[in-house]
């Protein structure tokens, strides 16, 4: 079973310049939905729902995601059902855009979380400059504590290839 380890690295002003466009060389999809069950009853709530990221909940055997280190990555982030601040660890990214429109003023600089809404892509140009095993993996979740511990997150690797 993975061992997480939080590694900070948020970059400094001045010390990294955004992406040109032509170092953007990936783009990846993530897609976060509350799927509910409507044989438990109007009360339920959220105990009802499954949570999940691209139409999986979360499982520690699982690595979702593989990234090579030191490349600039667009990631297009949406939600199916109400709003979500998604998290992604060991780094800081730039939001391009938010529910379909540019970031605002107050949404520029380097962020760890962006905040989604409904039926509308957020995008952020990521890269991530240290290793990640598959036994210490990244992980990217909806930063409201009880989706996550529902299952609405996913782990990653950062590792020098792609294979």
């Amino acid at each position: 079973m993975p061992v997480y380890a939080h590694r900070s690295c948020t970059r400094q002003a001045g010390n990294h310049q955004p992406p040109r466009r032509t170092e953007i060389i990936n783009t990846r999809d993530f897609v976060l939905d509350m799927d509910g069950d409507e044989g438990h009853g109007a009360h339920s709530g959220h105990a009802a729902m499954d949570m999940i990221i691209n139409g999986s909940a979360m499982d520690m055997n699982v690595i979702n995601e593989q990234v090579r280190r030191g490349v600039w990555e667009r990631w297009r982030i949406r939600s199916n059902q109400g709003a979500h601040p998604f998290h992604v660890l060991g780094c800081s990214f730039l939001v391009e855009q938010m529910e379909g429109a540019a970031a605002t003023p107050d949404q520029q600089g380097w962020k760890d979380t962006v905040v989604l809404d409904d039926d509308d892509w957020s995008e952020i140009v990521v890269r991530f400059d240290h290793q990640a095993t598959e036994q210490h993996p990244y992980m990217y979740h909806c930063h409201i504590l009880e989706h996550e511990d529902r299952g609405m997150m996913g782990q990653f690797t950062v590792t020098d290839s792609t294979g």
